[in-house]
C-alpha cells in the first residue's frame, strides 16, 4: 500500500484554554493519519501553552512551539517555518473540523489534479446546536484568476486561510504579513494566482467559532483600517499582474469600506478616516453598482453611497444581518 504524504497541520494558539482541546482533539481523530501537527504557542498568558505541551506525551505527531507573542501572521509564518510536510492546512484554534476534513481536501486535491483544494464553513456559537444536512456537495474548479474573482465577489470560496490544504511549494516566497489584522485577505488571493487549479467542495467540513471576544468583533481601533489598506494593495495589484482582475478588486475595496464604516464610531476621534472612507465609497460606487457580477445587496449599498453617512451605516449593519 503507497504510503499517504505528509500533511503539515499549523495551529496557532493564544489563550483558548477553553476550546483548545476541542480543536486538538478533532485533528487527532482526523481518518488521515500521516500528519505533523503543530501547535504555536503565541505568548499565551492562560494555560494554553501547558495543554499543548500535555498532548505531546500522548501523541509523537505533535509537535508544540512556544514563542514571544507577535500575533497571528507570526505564529502561521512560524508554522510554515518548521514544517516538514508536503502539504499545509491552517486551523484556528478556537475553531474544529470534521473527523474527515483533511481525508476529504487531500482526496479533492488528488483527484482534481489541484494546487490548493477548499471546503465550505459551518457558522457556530453553540456546539450543541450545530445540524449538518448532508446534501450531494457540489464541486468546481478554478484557475487562479477565476478561483480570485470568485472569492472578492463573495460567491463560493471565502478569504480565510483555513478550510483549505496548500502545496506547501506555493509558500517559497509567500508569507503572511506581520503586524496586519484581516491578514488572509492579503496573502489568499496571491496563493491562487499562483496556482494552475483550485477545486471547491461545497461540504461543511470546517466549523468556524463565532465568538464575541473574538478579533474581528472586538472594540473600533485604528487596526481596523488594515482591511481597507490590505485592498488598496489589491487594487495596485490588479493593476500591475491582472487587469481582468480590476473591477473584481474594485468591488472588494468598495466592500471593505463598507465594513469598516460599520464598525468605526462616530465621533471627532475617527472623523479624518471617516471622511476618508466616505470618499473612496462616492468614488468607486457607480462602478459597483453599474456591475452586474456584484452580488445585489452590494449594488443596493453602492446606491446608498449618495445618501449621507448615517444612512450608509444603517445599510452596513444590515447588511451584516443578512450575511454574517
Amino acid at each position: 500500500m503507497e504510503k499517504q504524504p505528509l500533511i503539515s497541520v499549523v495551529i496557532p494558539v493564544y489563550n483558548v484554554e477553553a476550546y483548545i482541546r476541542r480543536c486538538v482533539e478533532s485533528v487527532i481523530i482526523q481518518s488521515y493519519d500521516n500528519l505533523e501537527i503543530i501547535l504555536i504557542n503565541d505568548g499565551s498568558t492562560d494555560c494554553s501553552g501547558k495543554i499543548c505541551d500535555e498532548y505531546t506525551k500522548g501523541d509523537r505527531r505533535i509537535k508544540v512551539i512556544h514563542k514571544e507573542n507577535g500575533g497571528l501572521s507570526d505564529a502561521r509564518n512560524v508554522g510554515l517555518n518548521v514544517s516538514l510536510g508536503d502539504y499545509i492546512a491552517f486551523i484556528d484554534s478556537d475553531d474544529f473540523v470534521s473527523q474527515v476534513y483533511i481525508q476529504r481536501l487531500h482526496d479533492l486535491l488528488v483527484t482534481y489534479d489541484a494546487d490548493i483544494s477548499v471546503v465550505n464553513k459551518y457558522n457556530f456559537s453553540n456546539c450543541k446546536k450545530i445540524k449538518i444536512r448532508e446534501k450531494t456537495p457540489r464541486i468546481k474548479c478554478y484557475n487562479g484568476v477565476s478561483a480570485i474573482e470568485d472569492m472578492w465577489y463573495q460567491r463560493n470560496i471565502i478569504n480565510a486561510s483555513w478550510g483549505k490544504l496548500y502545496k506547501k511549494v506555493l509558500f517559497q516566497q509567500i508569507r503572511f504579513p506581520l503586524g496586519k489584522m484581516y491578514e488572509d485577505l492579503g496573502t489568499t488571493y496571491k496563493l491562487f494566482y499562483l496556482s494552475e487549479k483550485i477545486v471547491y467542495s461545497s461540504e461543511k467540513l470546517y466549523y468556524y467559532f463565532q465568538r464575541e471576544d473574538s478579533i474581528m468583533n472586538r472594540k473600533f481601533t485604528l487596526k481596523n483600517m488594515d482591511r481597507i489598506e490590505i485592498c488598496e494593495e489589491i487594487l495596485e495589484w490588479s493593476e500591475r499582474n491582472c487587469k481582468e482582475l480590476k473591477e473584481a478588486a474594485i468591488a472588494r475595496f468598495f466592500l471593505s469600506n463598507m465594513q469598516v464604516l460599520r464598525e468605526i464610531p462616530s465621533i471627532n476621534e475617527y472623523q479624518e478616516q471617516i471622511q476618508y472612507i466616505s470618499d473612496n465609497i462616492r468614488k468607486y460606487r457607480m462602478q459597483v453598482m453599474h456591475n452586474k457580477k456584484v452580488k445585489l445587496i452590494n449594488r443596493v449599498i453602492a446606491y446608498s453611497g449618495r445618501f449621507d453617512i448615517n444612512f450608509l451605516k444603517r445599510m452596513g449593519y444590515v447588511y451584516k444581518k443578512i450575511f454574517h
